[in-house]
């Protein structure tokens, strides 16, 4: 994946604005602290698969994080996602799912990642 350019100021207030520390970004996208302040400093990119995390958990678009003009959030593709599955006890909505998936710890989301392979593969 290629390493889209990125708006360290963008990537910082986002992360600000959802009063995060880099601490606790990184423990939810699964990457070091260091590795944050690079990116905030302008010094490195994410690569596009890890500003798309980043961006879900800042509730940005990562289009905005890359210095896009227009709306910093996403309300509509948040909307989208709330409807797209009609919530029911047994079955949260679409949203609630991915937002509870993205908040796993790396090794969580890995053995997820395994447990998914391995049920499509007896499929």
């Amino acid at each position: 994946m290629t390493r889209p350019a990125i708006d360290p100021a963008r990537l910082r207030y986002a992360r600000e604005q959802r009063r995060l520390t880099l601490q606790e970004l990184g423990d939810e996208v699964g990457v070091s602290i260091r590795t944050l302040q690079r990116y905030e400093q302008g010094d490195g990119a994410p690569k596009a698969a890890l500003l798309d995390i980043l961006a879900a958990h800042l509730h940005v678009r990562p289009e905005w994080i890359c210095g896009a003009d227009g709306e910093m959030d996403a309300p509509r593709l948040q909307s989208f996602l709330q409807n797209l599955v009609t919530p029911t006890q047994d079955r949260p909505n679409l949203f609630t799912l991915v937002s509870n998936i993205l908040a796993l710890s790396p090794e969580d989301r890995a053995a997820l990642l395994r447990l998914l392979q391995s049920e499509a593969q007896t499929a």
